[in-house]
C-alpha cells in the first residue's frame, strides 16, 4: 500500500466553473489530475485530499464531483476546505460519500502502520489578515478540533507509528510565524504536516516545506504539485 496526497481539486461538474480564470495552468486541470492518478494510484492505495474538493454550494451539487473522485482508484480520506460550502454535518457528508471514501473532521484514523488526523484549520489571531468579528469563532472551533484529532492520534499510536496531520490552511501566518495550530502540532509527536490552500507563486515559494525541527512540512495544493498526486514514503518523506 502507498499513501498519496493532494489538495484543492476544485471540481465543478454540476455547474462548471472554468478554472482557467485563475491562470492558464488550470485549464482542464481535472483531466490532468485523473491522468496522473490512473497512472500511479492502485486500488489498495490511500489518497489524502486536503480540502477544497468541490465548488458546489449544496450537497446535491457536489454529488458528481464526489462520484468522480470515487471512481478513481484507491481509498480516499478527505478534510474540508474553505470553499467546500456544500459540506454540512459530518454525519450527512458520510452518508453521501461513495464507497471507500472517508472524512476527518477533527478526528484520527489508522491506515495500516500510519496514523492520519485532520481538520480544516483557519486563520490565526496573529495573522495580519485576521478579522476578529469574522474569524474568532471558526478559529476557536478549529483549534478545538485539531486538539481532539491529535489526542485521538496519540491514543492510536501504540507502536510509534508516524502521525500525519492534514490541514487545509497552513499552520503558519502569511509571514511565516507560528500559530496556535502549529504550537499544538509541535506539542505532539507529529511526523508530517500536509496542507493546501496557497495558490499564488509568492505564497507557494515562501511556504514552509521540508524538515524543520524534526517535522516534515509539505504544501500539496494541486497547482503546486502540477496536478499530480504525490507519494508519501513510509518514512513520511514526500517524493516530488
Amino acid at each position: 500500500m502507498n499513501i498519496w496526497a493532494i489538495a484543492d481539486l476544485h471540481l465543478s461538474f454540476a455547474q462548471p466553473k472554468p478554472m482557467s480564470i485563475f491562470g492558464a495552468h488550470w485549464q482542464d486541470h481535472y483531466r490532468r489530475i485523473a491522468q496522473h492518478w490512473w497512472l500511479k494510484v492502485h486500488p489498495q492505495d490511500v489518497v489524502l485530499i486536503a480540502g477544497d474538493i468541490s465548488w458546489a454550494m449544496k450537497p446535491v451539487e457536489a454529488e458528481p464531483d464526489l462520484n468522480w473522485i470515487g471512481n478513481l482508484p484507491g481509498r480516499k480520506i478527505m478534510i474540508k476546505g474553505n470553499h467546500d460550502f456544500w459540506w454540512g454535518s459530518a454525519r450527512k457528508v458520510r452518508q453521501q460519500l461513495p464507497a471507500d471514501m472517508f472524512i476527518l473532521d477533527g478526528e484520527a484514523m489508522e491506515i495500516e502502520n500510519t496514523i492520519v488526523c485532520g481538520t480544516r484549520g483557519w486563520l490565526a489571531p496573529n495573522d495580519p489578515t485576521f478579522d476578529p468579528e469574522i474569524d474568532q469563532k471558526p478559529f476557536e472551533r478549529q483549534l478545538r478540533r485539531l486538539e481532539r484529532a491529535l489526542d485521538q492520534a496519540q491514543v492510536l499510536q501504540t507502536q510509534n507509528q508516524p502521525i500525519y496531520v492534514m490541514l487545509h490552511y497552513p499552520p503558519l501566518t502569511t509571514h511565516g510565524e507560528h500559530t496556535p495550530f502549529l504550537e499544538l502540532i509541535l506539542s505532539t509527536p507529529v511526523h508530517t504536516v500536509l496542507y493546501g490552500h496557497l495558490h499564488d507563486t509568492e505564497s507557494q515559494q515562501q511556504a514552509r516545506k521540508g524538515w524543520v525541527g524534526g517535522v516534515r512540512y509539505q504544501l500539496i495544493a494541486a497547482d503546486y504539485l502540477q496536478f499530480d498526486p504525490q507519494l508519501l514514503s513510509p518514512s513520511g518523506e514526500m517524493h516530488l
